[in-house]
């Protein structure tokens, strides 16, 4: 076994944790891949699972009163990303399917959108584990998602602003349920 500076090792793996996997090459030194490098993906593990969702009071349905179903699932990737996908009724084919991050230079969560439309959009994100919020700023128009998280509900609505953020319309209101 090699001895290597400690500060060498955190700039090149990250910092030492108890866990250790799969050793991998980085810039010619052996690292570990670690279970929850990233202390703050620690706090996603609640949307963990299978959750059913109801969309409701949507201003491009036929009536505020309708009501769509679906289902949406939060997995972990490599122990270092969720995967998110959402889906309308039992379709198996995913309406969106985003990807949550840690970016540990920024000190921020990011997420990255694609749905079945071919559209794609990066939302900057902050989640505590209660309060959790997305928001991009693109030349086309602005996008916030705002949700309550508490225990096996996610009370969340989706805003949009054509006027870069000056005033608010709600696109629709959701409600997720965890599956037991």
């Amino acid at each position: 076994m090699c001895q290597v500076d400690a500060a060498l090792w955190e700039t090149f793996c990250g910092p030492p944790v108890p866990v250790m996997l799969e050793p991998f090459n980085t810039r010619g030194f052996v690292c570990y891949n670690t279970v929850m490098k990233k202390p703050r993906l620690k706090e996603l593990e609640v949307l963990i699972g299978n959750w059913s969702w109801t969309l409701s009071n949507a201003w491009f349905l036929d009536s505020l009163e309708t009501k769509v179903v679906g289902t949406a699932s939060f997995e972990w990737i490599e122990n270092a990303f969720v995967l998110w996908r959402f889906k309308l009724g039992t379709s198996d084919v995913p309406e969106s399917v985003s990807v949550i991050g840690y970016s540990s230079p920024t000190e921020r969560f990011e997420v990255f959108y694609y749905d079945n439309r071919g559209v794609s959009r990066i939302f900057d994100m902050s989640f505590d584990g209660k309060h959790w919020s997305m928001l991009r700023q693109d030349p086309d128009f602005y996008q916030r998602f705002t949700a309550q998280v508490n225990g096996d509900t996610i009370v969340a609505a989706w805003e949009a602003s054509e006027d870069k953020g000056k005033t608010w319309r709600k696109d629709y209101d959701l409600l997720f349920t965890k599956d037991k």
